[in-house]
């Protein structure tokens, strides 16, 4: 993966929201909770449609039904193995997938809930500072959408 140039615009105030679930993987000894929170890592699969083939500036997490926390993405890779990045993932090949270093976590002073727009483990765009002067993700997400059509 090593000729596989992508680039991070640092430059933005988009944030990419996202649903981890509590629970452990087959293949890891901890969770998608514990991977942010412990490790301070995040990843998804490289060049798969539903996912930005562009690195997010920042990255949110939400889950139990609310936001948790939002990373500035210090620094990624493109990795085929993740064993040897995070110990507790068991070893072996990988498609390719983005891997995050995650900055100090930081979020709003108020708990922000998910809302009722955003459903499951859906992944949204909205703008950093919606998140902080919304009551709810879905909220952000609005707010966002009516600046993007003006």
């Amino acid at each position: 993966m090593e000729g596989v140039i992508t680039m991070q615009n640092r430059f933005t105030n988009w944030v990419y929201v996202v649903s981890l679930g509590s629970d452990i993987p087959e293949w890891s000894d901890i969770s998608w909770i514990d991977i942010v929170d412990k490790k301070c890592k995040y990843f998804y699969p490289f060049d798969h449609k539903s996912w930005p083939n562009e690195p997010p500036n920042y990255i949110a997490f939400r889950y139990y039904s609310k936001l948790q926390s939002i990373h500035h993405i210090e620094g990624y890779q493109v990795v085929e193995e993740m064993h040897s990045h995070i110990p507790e993932i068991k070893a072996g090949a990988w498609e390719p997938h983005f891997l995050f270093d995650l900055g100090k976590p930081f979020r709003p002073d108020h708990d922000v809930p998910t809302g009722p727009r955003i459903k499951r483990a859906n992944r949204v765009w909205v703008l950093l500072d919606t998140l902080f002067t919304s009551d709810t993700i879905s909220d952000a997400l609005t707010e966002t959408e009516k600046r993007k059509a003006q």
